[in-house]
């Protein structure tokens, strides 16, 4: 119920991403591929939320509903994994371009994702073994 919240958030921050791959194609008037530098940021944001954030609200939603994941803990998480992808998606649209580039807010962003992800794969197999070893 909880993790419907941060689908719908993450849908809309998709959308977001989305759009602004559209408004940077608009501007530099890139039909396809990255074009200018500034383009490969905001497809590189763009395809890495795509590719993280489908796992994430899956090991959310199924965390939640079949291992009664308490509804805190789902917001914790939740928020931990929009800042994470708010972090990443900063640094390659705003500082990727300084001279010399800023890693310091994609690592940490990449590192709060991987951390909420991991927390959640690792609390569905210790539930999973648990549930496994009473149903013995």
């Amino acid at each position: 119920m909880h993790s419907s919240f941060y689908l719908s958030v993450f849908a809309i921050l998709y959308f977001y991403l989305s759009f602004e791959v559209i408004k940077q194609r608009r501007v530099t008037r890139t039909a396809y591929g990255y074009g200018k530098n500034v383009m490969a940021g905001h497809v590189g944001a763009h395809s890495n939320f795509a590719s993280y954030t489908p796992i994430f609200l899956i090991l959310l939603i199924m965390s939640e509903n079949q291992w009664a994941l308490p509804f805190w803990s789902v917001h914790l998480i939740g928020i931990a994994f929009l800042i994470g992808r708010l972090l990443h998606f900063t640094s390659l649209t705003k500082h990727e371009h300084l001279d010399p580039p800023s890693f310091r807010f994609r690592v940490a962003g990449m590192g709060i994702t991987f951390t909420c992800m991991l927390l959640l794969a690792v609390y569905i197999l210790v539930r999973y073994l648990l549930a496994l070893a009473i149903a013995q």
